[in-house]
């Protein structure tokens, strides 16, 4: 019983998880069971109702033929459909449903209209369903009055029973949602015994059949209409049958398990009524011999008999056709009951995202399609329209899921459904602030980023003159006089021209970026010129993407041209994007110097592979560096490579016509046979190149060209595969995939040996890869960090009573600086997360905030929880004994990680079973290192460890000083003892320090 509690718990938790990813809190009762969730979908739909209700329609529009084939067709249909529909709410289980889903799949721009259009019109079909089944309802209950031998019900009679019935059935709808469940599986069981009883009764006691020939090829045309007309709108009471079959979509924010249990609801209502409806279908067609004559027989204005009714009474006795009628009512006041809660929770969802009109509302607003913002984030929003602030993930604006940030779980998305859920918000937010300047008549101006030198910065630009307007900056040739300014338009390399700034690792990665117009637009989510002049641009800054809203004015010569970046044909997407960075960080002068790892990671989001070419540590193998480069581009991965660092002299680079310590964008690889002809397409960022090589001939150029014919591209030159390993330091390959699920999380490092840390646990259902990137946030770009970062990763054996940690994966990163990662595979399993830094224990002022980015081929749901330091202790002991250096002594083990980390850790273990273990450290000297025990030096520490346990007894790092060394020097000495002694300094147990002594 425990178990199952905590399972229905988990479900719970899982679903509030994506109901807050999509942007909502949970508000209604989850007391839908997934059975439930297919009952209510099957009674909504209801076919024995439904085609009864249509049935008088359908003989009229084509008679048994088209009928029967028309349900076929439809079902087909139907079932491909609900199929699509079912995979949809698999991701976005919402109330909203339909509207909602339309939101998600149209593009940013378009969005909001599509949710409008489908929201009002799934809620007014609904309606009209709700109406269909109150006047069946009164229609067969009048049928019923027939068969029993009274007078038919006139008109207002009926009308009256229809408001009457439609009363009851809202009222019955303020049941808990657990209740009308066992409703629907009450209803679903009479529905199916129903269907069986009717259908065996009208073919075992019909005193005439028609024959399969009949059913299947006679027509009949009551409409007066061409026949080809009534065979189309034939089908039509066969699609009305299978109406509301998404119906459970509706009602998953109150089912448990959604994700799984409402998909697969619709996809069951559609096919089991596909089935249950054939069979009712061809019962009642069976039954009547001429179709024809039944219909002229029983039409008219001395009838009002339903023909469903009318077939009953041809097929059975008098008394037996009344107890079906009876079945029949039944199921209509259950379908109703349904559909109207269907149509109240449509109404509901419409209402959250603000698309009915309120009482301080007189007209609807348009469908956000995607959050609830709170009273706090519209105000951000509408002062955002006046004072132009950037919107971003950590400052809680518009554009961020913020309820996820204070959720303790979070759940992966796609990395085009995050970007879209982004572009979806800045598109409200763009109109607000164009309505704002159209109804005050004014051009926009971003007072955060002002026209001034503060703004231009420190360095001194003598080309720079004044501000101006796009609109009067002079065309850069005489070609570009013909054309008006676009923000892009058919975007190449070649349009780019670095300008005063010295910031071509931007412009290179530009470069890269402008050749992926799909990826170009999803960073310029203002994609066409406004005369109002915003614009806004969306970039990932410390691992969390943020919208920088800028203006149309841009820092120009007293020639009226373009001081900084820009490119050719009138494109505006080079400035903007440029002018965005600048005031990212601060000014454009702070966008000077870079690597292009940076530019990528900011346009893209995602992290670069490094590969050092000049690596002292490592001897280069140039096969594997060339099958990396040729794997990277023929995935079609973005490229970058700089020179500078290669030990070749200035003068060298000036000859050879390369830019020293300058960044380039690689287009293309190729080898022409042989490993000595390998060469690869590098594109410099200044549009121009004359660099020349002897082995690069007329001929192989020609060779070339056949092979990358598009790649003729202003700036760029072919070079041989060893001149490129003399002349550039080092590669860059992006990571970004589109496809990829991902997930960002924004923390802080640790001050003390003491203080919880923040854990990730998440379950990998399957063998999948995973990128883990950990993203320090940077102050200044300018400086330098000297911090060291890390993380420990390992599966957790959720079977075994203890949790055991790291028995197949404990895998420990760590480097100096802000940017951490690792990539690989992780087999299926329950795994934990933890980022750490000694570097800021006992530093108060220091900024600790770092992002946590999770790139993985499965979708994941990541738990943050809060857990003393010592499972980082029992983390990190298992990763460093099973890759580290391992001493052995009498009873004594010594673990120390690799010199070649950027953390050096040094654990102890007591193998003794009687005695303690006491640790002496001495040190002597030490510069540049940081201590996870001590702070100042010469020191010592003493330990004593006791019998069968392990102790971490310290984690030292270097620190970065320019021009200056680190140095550890140390002895060590231990001893077995039969008594215990106090640790130095001291370390504080019964609050979970880190050094405590971990048994094993």
């Amino acid at each position: 019983m425990t178990i199952e509690t905590n399972n229905v718990k988990e479900k719970e938790d899982a679903d509030v998880r994506v109901l807050q990813e999509m942007g909502y809190k949970q508000e209604l009762y989850r007391g839908f069971s997934p059975f439930m969730s297919f009952a209510f979908c099957f009674t909504a739909v209801n076919v024995l109702v439904c085609i009864s209700i249509g049935f008088t329609y359908s003989l009229n529009t084509g008679g048994s033929g088209v009928a029967i084939w028309a349900w076929f067709l439809g079902s087909i249909f139907t079932i491909l459909v609900g199929l699509s529909l079912a995979e949809i709410c698999s991701v976005y289980p919402s109330a909203g449903s339909v509207y909602h889903w339309a939101g998600q799949l149209m593009t940013a721009r378009h969005a909001p209209l599509a949710s409008f259009i489908c929201g009002w019109f799934n809620f007014i079909g609904n309606v009209a369903g709700d109406v269909a089944f109150s006047s069946g309802f009164a229609t067969i209950l009048n049928a019923a009055i027939i068969v029993a031998g009274k007078h038919s019900l006139d008109i207002g009679t009926q009308t009256a029973i229809g408001i009457g019935i439609t009363f009851v059935w809202a009222v019955k709808n303020a049941l808990r949602i657990d209740q009308q469940g066992w409703l629907n599986n009450i209803a679903v069981v009479i529905q199916i015994g129903s269907i069986i009883s009717i259908v065996v009764v009208l073919l075992a006691m019909a005193p005439q059949r028609a024959t399969v020939q009949d059913v299947f090829t006679s027509t009949y045309n009551g409409t007066g209409f061409p026949f080809i007309y009534v065979c189309f709108i034939g089908i039509l009471p066969a699609l009305f049958s299978f109406s509301g079959y998404e119906a459970g979509a509706h009602l998953s924010e109150e089912t448990r398990g959604a994700s799984r249990a409402a998909p697969k609801g619709i996809v069951g209502t559609c096919v089991c009524s596909a089935v249950v409806g054939a069979a009712y279908l061809l019962a009642l067609l069976f039954v009547i011999p001429d179709v024809a004559s039944f219909v002229d027989n029983n039409s008219g204005e001395s009838t009002t008999l339903n023909l469903a009714v009318a077939a009953y009474q041809l097929a059975v006795p008098h008394q037996c056709a009344l107890g079906l009628t009876i079945l029949l009512i039944v199921n209509i006041y259950f379908a109703g009951l349904s559909s109207v809660t269907a149509s109240s929770r449509i109404g509901f969802a419409m209402a959250r995202d603000e698309n009915l009109p309120d009482n301080n509302q007189s007209k609807s607003k348009i469908l956000r399609s995607q959050y609830i913002l709170n009273d706090k984030t519209k105000n951000e929003q509408w002062k955002a329209c006046n004072q132009s602030k950037s919107t971003s993930d950590d400052n809680q604006t518009a554009l961020i899921n913020f309820e996820a940030q204070a959720s303790h779980t979070s759940m992966s998305l796609i990395v085009r459904d995050r970007r879209h859920k982004h572009e979806s918000d800045a598109e409200i937010l763009f109109q607000k602030i164009i309505k704002s300047c159209r109804k005050n008549k004014i051009h926009f101006v971003d007072d955060q980023f002002p026209h001034s030198a503060r703004s231009i910065g420190s360095d001194s630009f003598t080309q720079f003159s004044k501000w101006l307007q796009i609109s009067n900056v002079a065309p850069s040739s005489d070609d570009d006089c013909k054309l008006r300014w676009t923000v892009f338009s058919s975007p190449t390399p070649s349009d780019i021209q670095q300008g005063a700034l010295g910031n071509c690792w931007l412009v290179a990665a530009l470069a890269l970026v402008s050749e992926r117009p799909r990826l170009l637009e999803h960073i310029l989510l203002t994609q066409t010129v406004n005369i109002e002049g915003v614009y806004m641009v969306r970039i990932c800054h410390n691992g969390l993407w943020k919208t920088i809203i800028v203006d149309d004015c841009f820092p120009c010569t007293k020639h009226h041209h373009l001081v900084f970046t820009q490119a050719k044909r009138r494109q505006l997407y080079v400035p903007l994007i440029e002018k965005a960075c600048a005031k990212l960080f601060g000014s454009y002068a702070a966008l000077k110097s870079g690597n292009i790892r940076e530019g990528l990671q900011l346009l893209t989001g995602a992290p670069c592979d490094y590969i050092d070419l000049k690596s002292l540590d490592t001897t280069l193998n140039d096969d594997i560096v060339w099958a990396k480069l040729l794997s990277a581009c023929e995935s079609k991965l973005l490229i970058g490579v700089s020179s500078g660092g290669t030990g070749v002299s200035s003068k060298e680079y000036a000859r050879v016509h390369i830019h020293n310590n300058h960044a380039f964008s690689i287009l293309a690889v190729h080898a022409l046979g042989s490993k000595s002809s390998r060469f690869v397409l590098v594109r410099d960022p200044h549009s121009h190149s004359n660099y020349r090589e002897e082995s690069v001939t007329e001929s192989v150029l020609k060779q070339l060209r056949l092979v990358n014919p598009a790649r003729r591209s202003t700036g760029a030159f072919w070079i041989s595969w060893p001149r490129f390993l003399h002349y550039f330091s080092s590669l860059v390959i992006s990571t970004y995939n589109g496809d990829l699920f991902d997930i960002r999380e924004q923390c802080k490092f640790t001050r003390s040996s003491t203080e919880n840390v923040t854990t990730y646990h998440f379950h990998v259902p399957k063998t999948s890869f995973v990128n883990i990137s950990l993203v320090h946030h940077r102050r200044d770009r300018k400086t330098l960090s000297s911090h060291t970062q890390a993380f420990v990763l390992c599966d957790i054996d959720k079977l075994t009573s203890t949790n055991t940690i790291g028995k197949y994966e404990s895998i420990f990163i760590c480097k100096r600086g802000d940017f951490t990662y690792w990539t690989g595979s992780l087999r299926a399993g329950h795994y934990v997360l933890i980022p750490f830094s000694i570097s800021f224990w006992h530093k108060d002022k220091e900024n600790r905030d770092f992002t946590l980015v999770i790139h993985s081929s499965v979708q994941l749901h990541l738990t943050m929880k809060n857990k003393p330091a010592t499972f980082l202790t029992d983390c990190l002991i298992s990763a460093v004994i099973k890759n580290s250096r391992r001493k052995q002594e009498k009873d004594a083990i010594f673990y120390t990680t690799s010199d070649k980390l950027a953390l050096k850790i040094f654990i102890v273990e007591n193998v003794s079973i009687t005695t303690y273990l006491s640790v002496d450290i001495d040190i002597q000297l030490a510069k540049n290192i940081r201590h996870s025990r001590l702070t100042n030096f010469p020191n010592n520490t003493h330990d004593c460890i006791p019998p069968r346990y392990r102790q971490v007894i310290y984690v030292t790092e270097w620190i970065d000083k320019h021009g200056e060394s680190a140095c550890l020097h140390f002895t060590s000495s231990y001893r077995h003892e039969k008594q215990a002694t106090d640790s130095r300094p001291s370390i504080n147990i019964s609050q979970y320090d880190f050094h405590s002594p971990r048994a094993f």
